[in-house]
């Protein structure tokens, strides 16, 4: 009994760390910005949105074109293919309605926090097992597998 009950346990903590690592969170270092809602994170990261109430106008950060956690947190927050994303942002950078997000080469945690930090009202995805120190978790986004 002691020994199916440390398999059902064992098996219960892989399943938490996929959960977590198929996740993403979005975040900030900046206290007064609220909690998004999956709608309005959506409108933000397409462009259709550049503002968070009481915060004003918002900052992204973004994956390179082709990396594999872009293409998974686009899908999965909007449910549209990354094809169809970069077309209306290609389409709004062209009209000039919107600036496309920053993008980092190399995303590491520390670049992603020296980001955060020279933003203020910078908003960044990350997989949910790198949080930086001191960020706020506005949402989370579950990979669509």
């Amino acid at each position: 009994m002691r020994k199916l009950f440390h398999i059902v346990i064992c098996c219960l903590g892989v399943l938490c760390c996929t959960a977590v690592a198929d996740s993403f969170s979005i975040v900030s270092l900046n206290p007064d910005m609220p909690q998004l809602s999956q709608a309005k994170a959506k409108m933000l990261f397409t462009g259709r949105s550049k503002t968070v109430s009481g915060v004003g106008r918002i900052v992204l950060l973004d994956y390179p074109q082709d990396h594999p956690n872009r293409v998974s947190f686009y899908e999965s927050l909007t449910g549209q293919t990354i094809s169809q994303v970069n077309s209306k942002w290609a389409s709004l950078a062209f009209s000039g309605r919107a600036t496309p997000p920053d993008v980092l080469e190399n995303l590491t945690l520390e670049g992603v926090t020296n980001w955060l930090q020279e933003n203020p009202n910078g908003l960044a995805y990350v997989k949910t097992a790198m949080i930086p120190d001191g960020a706020y978790i506005l949402l989370e986004v579950e990979a669509v597998q």
